[in-house]
């Protein structure tokens, strides 16, 4: 693995000269370039310098030591990208006034190259380099009127009717709940709602008992049989069953849900009165 990287600028290609004329083997070259690949990867991530850690690192680690330290060349590598021993101590820093992202970019695609070229690596096996930050020089406008598509836009106007907190959903996306108090007693779209409920249900009360059935006992029969809706019910022999009649009068005046429910009682009745009046007749007596 003496092949020189002519292509490279100094120091990196000194770094790398050394990486490839030494006894490593190629598995172990491998280790270095991917774990120094991570390393500019994180500072790349970092355009600002937010994360201080990134550009440190400590000598002294033994994950270091293995992967890239004990490789020839790959302190060296580091020191080309603008990496220094800080003092006496043990760690290595990037200063940010030797980091230049163009350089340290350029870094990253040589030492990919090298390893699919040396290596035999293919660029699949290294992560996307992370993209260049783009920073807009245009002052920032007053927030109304830009168009975000996970603010809300709306005015909850059906919220205060409900007497729910109409400030919960403001045009601008922010909850301004605090600034208004809560609704607390009930409104009147919650007074008609209840009784729309009570109306609805004596309406379905009526409808039951303009269905049920009372049992008249025969003499035989001490005892009356149970009065069941939907106009089911259990006759015992003898016995006889008599309906009430669903008159005009409770269909007059009848409006909405009540009205319906009364007139369709009424003509359900009308009906089963043809079928009786009509007697039982077989086909032989109809023929």
């Amino acid at each position: 693995m003496s092949d020189n990287v002519a292509t490279m600028a100094d120091p990196l290609s000194s770094a790398l000269d050394s990486m490839f004329a030494s006894s490593a083997f190629d598995a172990d070259i491998l280790t270095a370039i991917t774990t120094l690949i991570k390393y500019i990867d994180g500072i790349l991530k970092d355009p600002h310098g937010a994360n201080s850690r990134v550009r440190q690192i400590n000598t002294k680690n033994a994950a270091f030591r293995r992967r890239v330290a004990s490789v020839p060349g790959g302190l060296e590598f580091l020191f080309g990208i603008g990496f220094k021993m800080e003092g006496e101590s043990t760690e290595m820093i990037l200063e940010r006034n030797r980091e230049h992202h163009g350089s340290i970019r350029e870094a990253r695609a040589i030492l990919v190259r090298v390893a699919c070229e040396k290596l035999k690596a293919e660029l699949s096996d290294f992560p996307v380099a992370p993209r260049p930050s783009v920073t807009s020089t245009v002052t920032a406008p007053t927030k109304q009127m830009d168009f975000d598509p996970y603010r809300s836009n709306l005015y909850n106007t059906s919220a205060a009717v409900l007497g729910a907190d109409p400030t919960g959903i403001d045009p601008t996306g922010e909850d301004r709940s605090k600034d208004f108090p809560q609704h607390t007693t009930e409104t009147d779209a919650e007074r008609k709602v209840q009784e729309m409920k009570k109306k609805v249900e004596e309406a379905e009360l009526r409808e039951q008992n303009s269905f049920s059935s009372t049992i008249i006992p025969s003499s035989s029969s001490s005892n009356p049989v149970a009065v069941f809706d939907r106009m089911l019910c259990v006759l015992r022999p003898g016995e006889n069953l008599v309906t009430p009649p669903v008159t005009a009068k409770m269909t007059d005046g009848a409006g909405g849900d009540a009205g319906i429910i009364a007139s369709r009682a009424r003509r359900m009745q009308e009906e089963r009165k043809k079928m009786e009046d009509a007697g039982f007749t077989t086909k032989a007596m109809r023929e």
